[in-house]
């Protein structure tokens, strides 16, 4: 019996490569467990709509909100970092149009490269797959399993 040290599941001598992972088997003896994380990789050739959403959407949310949301806070404290019409806004009105700001650059942003993106991996699925990287995180596997 061959072991993926990876995932763990056996599989017969003959094979090569997991059927899970694409992992190098190992005889099963040889195959120890570590506590250490392991890195995993995972072929796509497509991406969902929605998955792409997801991920354009967290990326422009915390970088444009988290910036316009920390220039608000200098304008609390009296920093010239806001401005509309040409004109700096200064403590409270420069957190709550600085917080308006973040609102509206996080939905453009979002839209515009959603759509980009989307466009980008449906002309890139033509002529390939993506390969990506990943490590496991036991702990949510853990919170997962108890939900």
């Amino acid at each position: 019996m061959k072991k993926c040290p990876y995932c763990g599941k056996e599989h017969p001598d003959d094979a090569i490569v997991c059927s899970i992972d694409q992992s190098p088997l190992v005889v099963a003896e040889v195959a120890t467990t570590s506590n250490s994380p392991k890195q995993h990789t995972i072929i796509i050739r497509r991406f969902t709509v929605g998955s792409l959403f997801k991920i354009v959407a967290i990326g422009c949310t915390i970088s444009l909100f988290g910036f316009s949301l920390l220039m608000g806070l200098f304008a609390l404290l009296g920093a010239h970092t806001v401005h509309w019409n040409r004109e700096s806004l200064t403590g409270a009105s420069g957190l709550m149009q600085a917080i308006f700001i973040g609102v509206v650059l996080s939905i453009a942003f979002t839209i515009i490269g959603w759509i980009g993106c989307a466009i980008s991996f449906w002309i890139f699925s033509k002529f390939s797959s993506l390969k990506l990287d990943y490590i496991v995180d036991h702990k949510s596997n853990e919170t997962d399993a108890h939900t």
